[in-house]
């Protein structure tokens, strides 16, 4: 599920990943900061073998140096 609206620049993405028990079994989240060579702010969510990733940005953010 996603939304890119190309007339202001905001977009976000919700996606749902599903790994094999033996290559990963986590119970977490994880937080992922924009910055200013990747605009873009991530959540996961791991439950087990189930991940949960929302992403979402915007192409007018200015960061400070």
């Amino acid at each position: 599920m996603s939304n890119i609206n190309f007339e202001d620049g905001k977009w976000w993405v919700l996606s749902l990943g599903i790994a094999f028990p033996h290559q990963w079994f986590k119970l977490g989240w994880q937080i992922d900061e924009a910055t200013k060579h990747d605009p873009t702010f991530r959540v996961i969510i791991f439950i087990f073998f189930i991940s949960l990733s929302l992403e979402w940005g915007d192409e007018d953010w200015e960061f400070k140096e």
